[in-house]
């Protein structure tokens, strides 16, 4: 803008000099508006600018020349000089105005700027949140169609799974149907056999009611000692109903050895149905004639109450009979006696507990031979109780009294070849030993054949063996047999 007002002052001046170009300036802005719209425009073409400045110059010279030929006076020219400077100041003013504007233009344009810039921003964003809303309804509608068929395949299972669990429940109909047509068969089977076994029992017991009646005559006239002598080699062979035969005479008789073997017999129910009171019965007779395992088992039974209300001074009372002969027969070397005194201190029945002494006792006992106490000091080696604790002396004792057919001894052995304690791991030397237990009716081994069975250790898997064997410790109210019967298929 400053070069454009030096050019129109560079050739006002040719007409006047510098004061008279300078009020012709003035004059020229505010004689031609469309100079002022010139300076106005940030962006006029050089063209513009000068046909504006040609067209100016041409009037000015018509205006000097009539201003020339006119004879004005001083005062005339002095009035025009102070119209002039007027103008001069307007023009000052108008141009201050018009920078002014053109600040504010700029401001505008700068504004209006920055605002369009903020406008493609805001679009830009607008249009990204948009896709971001179009990719998260898309992952929406895919997450809800998953979803669909999630469900149509739950469906899907769910009606197999009913489908597969009314099939089953109506094979367990026809089976349950099955099993009672079997079992009402099984019992008119079961019923004919009673009736058949009825028939027999009472013939039987018809027999043995002559034969008893016979053997009582000829049992008048024969000893009581003799027929129980009788009786007990029956008994070792284990044949319990011909021993019976002679031993409840020889009882009847007063015979304490007798006696007490009844007792026995009754306890375990050998020969006879189980009946602990019995059993009190006999033992009682013959601990009264101071047979000592009698007051022995006496003072057990009184202590555990068994076949008798439990009564601890009643049992310490026989205890204290029976320690006082075991120890005058252990003190002349009497083995029994010696294990059975081992007994009485390892457990504390009618003396002090004092498992030292047990242990002294015990080995008296088992280097004559004697099996229970070469199993008991056995034990003692295996829990470390009144000695150190040493599966190699348990295992050396126990093969001692396994050896002679003991039977807790010889499922002692099993019990350490199955578990690898103090010899090689041994399913097969397990089973050996359980066996030998088991025949001889010792529950633990046939419980553990029963498992070895079931499980295939140590012999062929065979699920009705295993039940054999779990029936047999069962029989005899193991717990342990009870409920793998139960769970066994």
């Amino acid at each position: 803008m400053e070069a454009l007002i030096e050019i129109i002052l560079d050739g006002l001046k040719k007409f006047g000099g510098e004061i008279i170009a300078a009020i012709l300036l003035g004059a020229a802005f505010w004689m031609f508006p469309s100079l002022r719209k010139i300076f106005r425009k940030k962006n006029a073409s050089d063209e513009e600018v000068k046909q504006q400045l040609e067209h100016m110059q041409e009037v000015l010279k018509q205006t000097l020349q009539q201003t020339r030929t006119k004879d004005d006076s001083e005062e005339e020219i002095q009035k025009q000089l102070e119209i002039l400077q007027q103008e001069e100041q307007q023009l000052l003013r108008l141009k201050e105005t018009l920078n002014r504007h053109d600040a504010a233009l700029q401001n505008v344009q700068a504004q209006t700027e920055e605002e369009r810039k903020q406008k493609a921003d805001l679009q830009k964003q607008l249009e990204e949140q948009r896709r971001e809303e179009e990719r998260v309804k898309a992952e929406i509608e895919r997450k809800q169609e998953e979803l669909r068929r999630e469900e149509a395949r739950k469906a899907e299972e769910a009606r197999k799974k009913a489908e597969l669990e009314r099939q089953r429940q109506e094979k367990l109909r026809e089976e349950a149907q099955l099993k009672a047509e079997i079992e009402r068969r099984q019992r008119e089977l079961e019923e004919a056999e009673a009736r058949k076994a009825d028939e027999a029992r009472k013939k039987a017991e018809a027999q043995k009611q002559l034969e008893e009646q016979q053997r009582k005559v000829q049992h008048i006239s024969q000893p009581a000692t003799q027929l129980y002598e009788q009786g007990k080699k029956y008994y070792d062979a284990m044949n319990y109903d011909e021993a019976l035969k002679y031993i409840r005479p020889a009882a009847e008789q007063g015979d304490a050895e007798a006696q007490y073997w009844l007792g026995v017999m009754y306890y375990f129910g050998e020969g006879v149905r189980r009946d602990f009171s019995e059993a009190v019965k006999w033992y009682h007779k013959a601990a009264e004639q101071g047979h000592v395992k009698a007051q022995y088992d006496l003072g057990h039974m009184y202590n555990a109450g068994i076949g008798v209300r439990q009564d601890k001074e009643e049992a310490e009372k026989w205890y204290r009979k029976a320690f006082e002969q075991y120890c005058k027969a252990a003190e002349q070397g009497d083995a029994e006696a010696q294990c059975w005194l081992g007994k009485m201190y390892y457990y504390g029945w009618g003396v002090r507990r004092d498992k030292e002494e047990a242990e002294k006792w015990y080995r008296k006992a088992a280097e004559q031979g004697y099996a229970e106490a070469q199993n008991s000091l056995g034990e003692m080696y295996r829990y470390g109780a009144g000695v150190s604790e040493d599966y190699g002396e348990a295992l050396k004792w126990w093969s001692k009294a396994a050896k002679q057919g003991h039977a807790k001894a010889q499922w002692w052995l099993g019990f350490m070849y199955y578990r690898g304690y103090g010899v090689r791991h041994d399913y097969g030397e397990a089973e050996k030993w359980y066996r030998k237990a088991a025949e001889q009716e010792y529950v633990r081994a046939q419980y553990d054949m029963g498992y070895m069975y079931e499980y295939g250790m140590g012999v062929r898997q065979d699920k009705a063996e295993a039940r054999k064997w779990y029936e047999k410790a069962a029989a005899q109210g193991d717990y342990l047999a009870m409920k793998a019967l139960g769970g066994l298929k």
